[in-house]
C-alpha cells in the first residue's frame, strides 16, 4: 500500500537494522495496527536485533483512545494524565516486555500506524509519573521509509536558487488572514541576487504550473510566503502561492502532501 500510495519503495528490513546500527543509543519500535483485536509490535536494538510480539490493541478501539486523549489535551482536562497513563500501559510496557529500556538506551525511534500517526507518545506518562520525554528523546515517522536516504531519481539541478516571494500579494481582499508580503518580496530579490544563475517569482508570477516547472530543478529552494496550517492533518498544509489567472474562488496552496512526493 505504501509503494502504491506514493511511488515510493518503501525500507526493507536491512534497511531499518543499518538506522538502528547508526543510533547505538536508540531503540526503534514500530506497530502495525490491525483491523480486529491485535496488533504488531517490532522493536529492533543498536545490534540488529529484532524481537516482535501481537499486542491486544486493534484499530477501532485504539482510534477511540487516542482521540479521546486528544479531546481531554485539548480541553486542558486533568483526567488526561490518567488516559496517558493508560496508553502507555498498552503501547510501551509490551516493549519492557519484549526487550527491556535499560539506562543505554536514550533515544526512541517511534513509527506508528493508523491512530498512531495523531498520538503524542511524548506525552505518555510512565510508572513513576513523568512524561515520555522526560526519560527519552523521540524520532517518529510515518513509516520505515521516512528513516531512509531518499534514492528517487531526481532531474539535475540547473538553478543554483529557486526563489518564490510574495506570490499571496496579489490575493489582497480576496482571503481575510493573508496580506501582502512586501519585507518578504524585497527579501526574496535580494536572495536571488546573491546566485548567479537563479530564478525568481515574484507575486502573480507565482503560480502552481510556474513553481512546479522549476522547483525540481534548484538546488536550493526559497519560499517568502504565508503558510496555511492543517490541525486535523499535517499533509493538507501548504504554501500560499499565486491563484492561476481567472482562479478566484479557492485559496490556491502547494499542499504538503504534494512536497512531500516531489524528487526534491
Amino acid at each position: 500500500n505504501f509503494a502504491r500510495k506514493t511511488g515510493l519503495v518503501p525500507a526493507t528490513l536491512e534497511d531499518l537494522k543499518s538506522v538502528a546500527r547508526k543510533t547505538p543509543d536508540a531503540r526503534v519500535l514500530v506497530w502495525a495496527i490491525g483491523p480486529q483485536k491485535e496488533s504488531l509490535l517490532l522493536s529492533l536494538d543498536s545490534a540488529g536485533t529484532l524481537k516482535g510480539a501481537l499486542i491486544p490493541v486493534g484499530y477501532e478501539s485504539i482510534r477511540a483512545e487516542v482521540d479521546k486523549w486528544r479531546t481531554e489535551i485539548e480541553e486542558e482536562e486533568k483526567i488526561e494524565y490518567v488516559t496517558a497513563r493508560q496508553l502507555y500501559e498498552k503501547l510501551i510496557v509490551p516493549v519492557e516486555k519484549l526487550s527491556p529500556l535499560g539506562p543505554e538506551v536514550k533515544r526512541l525511534i517511534v513509527l506508528g500506524d493508523g491512530p498512531l500517526l495523531e498520538l503524542p507518545f511524548a506525552a505518555l506518562v510512565m510508572p513513576n509519573g513523568k512524561r515520555l520525554i522526560q526519560r527519552f528523546a523521540l524520532s517518529t515517522g510515518f513509516s520505515l521509509g521516512a528513516l531512509m536516504p531518499d534514492t528517487t531519481p531526481k532531474a539535475k539541478a540547473t538553478l543554483p536558487i529557486f526563489t518564490v516571494a510574495d506570490p499571496g500579494g496579489s490575493l489582497t481582499g480576496w482571503f481575510e488572514g493573508f496580506a501582502p508580503l512586501p519585507f518578504s518580496r524585497a527579501e526574496g530579490i535580494a536572495i536571488n541576487d546573491l546566485f548567479s544563475g537563479g530564478k525568481l517569482l515574484v507575486g502573480e508570477q507565482a503560480t502552481g504550473k510556474a513553481i512546479r516547472a522549476d522547483m525540481g530543478r534548484a538546488q536550493i529552494l526559497h519560499f517568502s510566503t504565508h503558510g496555511a496550517l492543517s490541525d486535523e492533518d499535517g499533509l493538507l498544509s501548504g504554501l500560499l502561492i499565486a491563484p492561476s489567472p481567472g482562479d478566484v474562488e479557492d485559496l490556491p496552496l502547494l499542499m504538503a502532501d504534494e512536497i512531500s512526493q516531489m524528487p526534491l
